[in-house]
């Protein structure tokens, strides 16, 4: 995982590129809040065709994705599967 929400987690300095006072002692995120433990990721994921196409977009669009719903959600395996 990379991007700007490990850069936002793990933070070494301040918004005008100073140099943190304390940087082990520090676990604050984006300068405001303070995280406490470790961090957990959450995916939530949403099935194809779960939004409306116009009849005629529907030949240029393979895949639509709504907006996230409990009814929406996709609860299929991500990710490699080992065969047992």
């Amino acid at each position: 995982m990379e991007g700007p929400l490990l850069e936002g987690l793990y933070w070494d300095s301040w918004y005008n590129n100073q140099q943190l006072y304390n940087l082990k002692n520090s676990s604050r995120i984006y300068y405001e809040n303070i995280l406490l433990g470790v961090p957990r990721v959450r995916q939530l994921k949403v099935r194809n065709n779960t939004c409306k196409v116009y009849s005629s977009f529907q030949s240029l669009m393979s895949e639509c994705y709504g907006k996230y719903t409990s009814a929406n959600e996709d609860l299929s395996n991500f990710g490699l599967q080992i065969n047992t």
